[in-house]
């Protein structure tokens, strides 16, 4: 993987995705529709901004619009909650105040195309910097750079990535809450639990899946003091959304309203598992995967990463369970690639075929799911959905199948 073939190849691949960062780039900045010579294509049409305020007209980032324009009139922040009165679609935001209150002190000083930007390139920079620091603690330096040709092919060379990048999607932050939970939970260090927690409150979307984890942490520790230091890290999570949220409380009330308006209420939209089934059943899938993975747990010794195959499939089945879900989220499946690649260098898996299967499952989802086409009705999303769901339960279920003990030099 050092050798001068795969280095050839980094670098030739590494000049169209510059070249498709610098066409979106500028297009989010000026709105002079460069982004239409990338190649591919994104997964849906561009979505520009309608409105000229703050020199936003035709500027890419979209949905990124639902966070700037209400950040602009902070005080009146309870009004979009409700009505979306700021959002030049009239969308209700999805977005806790202090997320607000953060850009409107920061990033959203600028005019819109250059707070964009800096949106998503403080998301890049986050990721970037996050994934090689897992990559050495866990002891997997040699494996870095051909993960991060994976990642950047996956943002910058496929249709949903290149989404995610056009819309001004946060699905990063979600990725590094998800990464620093994981290396966290290996470490027992409670500082990497807290930065999880920072990121985590970004996006709320990524509540399901910590619940879980978090939940099976201390339902299954083997000893007080495992089961203490489970208590502490749901704790530092609580603690974090807490301290956040209650400076904001009045907004907070609204915020949280809408969201489970928008739960409990809305039809459901792109890859929503309500496409195959009832609300009800989808909205119980968190403690179906408790106990799923419970009963892994019960089979694994030493090491949290262990049920990395897990940890993959129930974030891989949560993407589709809120209400409204786009597959612009498969990049939060980042956060996984380093917690597989030490799954699967595990003594029991050696020479077998459990870490083969699994990491081909993985690889072959992001693929698919990275590749997919424009939808032209309601019915084109339900195989994505039904692959999410078959791919999502099969790696879930692997850690159940392969027991193991983490050898000691990685515990």
């Amino acid at each position: 993987m050092g050798g001068p073939l795969f280095l050839a190849g980094f670098l030739v691949l590494h000049i169209f995705i510059v070249n498709n960062f610098l066409l979106l780039s500028t297009d989010m900045i000026r709105g002079d529709f460069s982004a239409g010579q990338i190649s591919p294509a994104p997964r849906y049409p561009f979505f520009r901004v309608i409105t000229a305020d703050y020199q936003g007209l035709n500027r890419l980032g979209g949905d990124f619009a639902q966070v700037y324009f209400p950040s602009k009139d902070f005080s009146t922040l309870k009004n979009n909650y409700s009505r979306g009165v700021n959002d030049p679609w009239h969308r209700s935001s999805r977005y806790a105040p202090a997320v607000h209150y953060l850009c409107a002190i920061t990033i959203c000083r600028f005019d819109y195309g250059y707070a964009a930007f800096l949106h998503m390139l403080l998301q890049l920079v986050f990721f970037y910097i996050s994934f090689y620091f897992a990559f050495r603690r866990l002891g997997q330096e040699r494996y870095f750079l051909p993960a991060l040709l994976l990642v950047n092919f996956c943002l910058f060379l496929t249709p949903v990535g290149i989404t995610w990048f056009e819309r001004g999607q946060f699905s990063l932050y979600v990725a590094l809450a998800y990464l620093w939970l994981g290396v966290g939970l290996h470490a027992r260090d409670g500082r990497f639990i807290l930065l999880a927690a920072v990121f985590a409150f970004i996006k709320w979307t990524s509540l399901p899946y910590l619940f879980i984890i978090l939940a099976i942490n201390i339902i299954a520790s083997k000893d007080r003091r495992g089961f203490t230091r489970a208590v502490l890290y749901a704790g530092i999570f609580a603690g974090i959304f807490l301290l956040f949220s209650a400076p904001f409380y009045n907004a907070s009330k609204y915020f949280l309203a809408g969201l489970y308006k928008q739960e409990l209420n809305l039809e459901p939209q792109g890859l929503s598992l309500m496409l195959l089934l009832p609300r009800v059943l989808v909205k119980a899938l968190p403690v179906a995967l408790i106990g799923l993975g419970w009963l892994a747990a019960r089979r694994v010794e030493n090491s949290p990463l262990l049920l990395a195959p897990f940890y993959a499939g129930a974030a891989m089945l949560l993407i589709t369970y809120p209400t409204v879900a786009y597959d612009y989220s498969v990049p939060v499946l980042f956060a996984f690639i380093p917690l597989l690649l030490v799954w699967t260098r595990q003594p029991g898996l050696k020479g077998g075929r459990a870490g083969q299967i699994a990491l081909l499952l993985f690889g072959l989802f992001l693929a698919a799911a990275s590749f997919s086409r424009q939808p032209q009705s309601v019915t084109d999303d339900l195989p994505g959905v039904l692959l999410y769901a078959l791919i999502g339960l099969a790696l879930a279920a692997v850690p159940l199948f392969y027991p193991m003990k983490m050898e000691d030099s990685l515990t």
